[in-house]
């Protein structure tokens, strides 16, 4: 991007792309009434990232939590490839884990249970780590081939995807136990 704009002789500004996914709930033909709403606890889920952010308006924001190792998107991801569904992994396991029974397999949860002082955030007991659940799921098929014939498929991504969005649940109920947004 630098060089291409060094070539055309164009600015180059820079733009955080997980603030321009706050900002973006003030676009729009409602903005007056969202900016109204706020404060509002923001769970963001983009890519590589899983945060919570208090967000107070444009240029008004903290960073309360966010991923210290693997983000929700990236477990998704890797647990389809794990399971051999393909990619994007949410819509697919979303798809395969239709009908299937989520507490087949107790999947850990995604938590930051060490609380790390050293993250930068505020409340660092509002981070998310999910290293541990694809590790757990690579495991599980180590000892538990599955056979999807059986059914068993539909059951280990019910429970994967369960693990996934407890985690997301949990964290921002915890949130908004600790932080005021009303």
């Amino acid at each position: 991007a630098k060089a291409l704009a060094l070539r055309l002789e164009v600015p180059l500004l820079g733009v955080n792309h997980l603030e321009a996914h706050l900002y973006s709930i003030l676009l729009g033909l409602d903005a007056a009434a969202t900016e109204r709403a706020l404060p509002a606890l923001v769970l963001l889920v983009s890519g590589g990232h899983t945060c919570l952010v208090r967000f107070d308006g444009a240029g008004r924001h903290l960073l309360l939590g966010r991923t210290v190792d693997d983000a929700a998107g990236e477990a998704l991801d890797k647990g389809a490839k794990l399971l051999g569904l393909g990619y994007p992994g949410g819509p697919v396991l979303e798809a395969t884990a239709a009908g299937g029974n989520a507490a087949f397999v107790p999947f850990p949860r995604g938590l930051a249970h060490n609380a790390r002082r050293d993250l930068h955030v505020p409340h660092p007991e509002l981070c998310f780590s999910f290293s541990g659940l694809k590790t757990a799921l690579l495991y599980h098929l180590r000892e538990h081939p599955t056979a999807p014939a059986d059914g068993t498929l539909a059951h280990l991504a019910a429970s994967y995807q369960e693990a996934v969005v407890d985690t997301l649940a949990r964290q921002v109920e915890r949130a908004l136990d600790i932080v005021d947004v009303r």
